[in-house]
């Protein structure tokens, strides 16, 4: 690639590719987030209705609790996304 050539990009564009990842990212998040409650949801009834052993359905009880906590991540970074305001300045060399 020439050094010499330079790519300028204008706000407006750079403001469209910022919302349209935006989107992408809040959209996976979002299905990320529905699989793994859903998840949840299955793994904690099976537990509860000690389709297995005590000793399985222990462990299904606490995956599905981890799963839990995991789930409760990923809303938060898909709120974090939705609310980002644009991409970071990136810093000029001195």
């Amino acid at each position: 690639m020439n050094p010499e050539l330079k790519l300028t990009v204008s706000p407006e564009l750079e403001r469209k590719w910022f919302e349209a990842d935006s989107r992408d990212a809040a959209v996976k998040l979002s299905v990320l987030h529905s699989a793994i409650d859903d998840a949840v949801k299955e793994m904690t009834m099976v537990a509860a209705e000690m389709v297995f052993d005590e000793t399985f359905s222990a462990e299904l009880r606490r995956t599905a609790e981890a799963l839990a906590a995991l789930a409760r991540q990923v809303e938060r970074l898909r709120t974090g996304v939705m609310c980002a305001t644009g991409r970071p300045h990136k810093k000029q060399p001195r």
